[in-house]
């Protein structure tokens, strides 16, 4: 490893490792703080657990290719493991993006149902999501097997279906139902306007509801470019790999991407929880 993808190796434990950090900060509060068992915020723990999950997999990875590169090549078994681990931790935490997108579209669909506000509905989303990463995850072991045991390059329908499974078919789904929660959300809008009219309320909205729709609009598009944005270039690149030479500091840069944006998710998710930011305040008083 030169110098280069070196630095940037390291550059990447570290960010994840304030990545672990950042996400127990998040979710402590979020367990044993009562008033913040709602099942949004179960569905936000979900994510966070994920993203430690995932971090914790590639320090180990990143960190085995800095102390003892050629251990991946050895030993068959942590081969097999690594490779299958890789694409679950990742599908886990993309997944449980589309069952949280999932859950706002029912809830704001059907906003009166209070099964889909629950910690039952909540855990159970979670469920589903795990076993459809694991469900996901499976060719990799079928086909991780002969590539570690034997030295064979893995087939370009592998890296294919990993790009589509893990980011065409998830991006999709999320484009579908921010769509369909945001032109709900609209029409919903200009309902209550005529209403208020003739009511002889202000024709002008509250402020709120001027907003709503742009807010709404802009945090679906920041979401989904943070998404394309992180995993993209790093299931793109084996399949350009198959092609072409890619030299290892393109390999490290391209890693590197996906955890800036896990970090950018978890700064997320503290900026988006205002009660949790509220509850940091209270206590941060108190201690002076």
């Amino acid at each position: 490893m030169d110098t280069a993808a070196f630095s940037v190796t390291l550059i990447t434990i570290i960010v994840l490792l304030i990545v672990i950090i950042s996400s127990f900060i998040y979710v402590i509060p979020i367990i044993f703080v009562r008033r913040f068992h709602t099942g949004a915020n179960v569905l936000l723990v979900g994510l966070s657990v994920n993203g430690i999950i995932c971090s914790i997999l590639w320090v180990v990875w990143n960190s085995i290719s800095i102390i003892n590169p050629t251990l991946l090549v050895k030993s068959k078994e942590i081969c097999i493991a690594m490779n299958y681990l890789s694409t679950l931790v990742n599908s886990l935490i993309i997944y449980c993006l589309v069952v949280i997108t999932i859950n706002q579209f029912f809830a704001v669909i059907y906003p009166k149902k209070k099964l889909f506000h629950t910690v039952k509905c909540a855990i159970f989303s979670i469920t589903v999501q795990w076993i459809v990463s694991i469900i996901v995850s499976i060719p990799d072991v079928v086909i991780s097997v002969p590539v570690c045991v034997n030295g064979v390059d893995a087939p370009r329908w592998l890296y294919i279906y990993r790009f589509v499974t893990i980011l065409v078919f998830p991006s999709i789904l999320k484009i579908v139902l921010n769509a369909s929660i945001f032109c709900f959300v609209r029409s919903s809008t200009r309902r209550v306007k005529p209403k208020e009219n003739a009511k002889g309320l202000s024709n002008a909205s509250p402020k709120w509801k001027k907003t709503r729709d742009t807010q709404l609009l802009k945090h679906m598009i920041f979401l989904y470019v943070v998404f394309i944005f992180g995993w993209g270039p790093i299931y793109l690149l084996p399949i350009a790999a198959s092609f072409t030479t890619v030299s290892p500091l393109v390999l490290a840069i391209f890693q590197l991407l996906p955890v800036v944006s896990s970090f950018t998710i978890v700064l997320d998710l503290f900026y988006y929880n205002r009660d949790l930011i509220r509850y940091f305040k209270e206590q941060c008083l108190k201690c002076f």
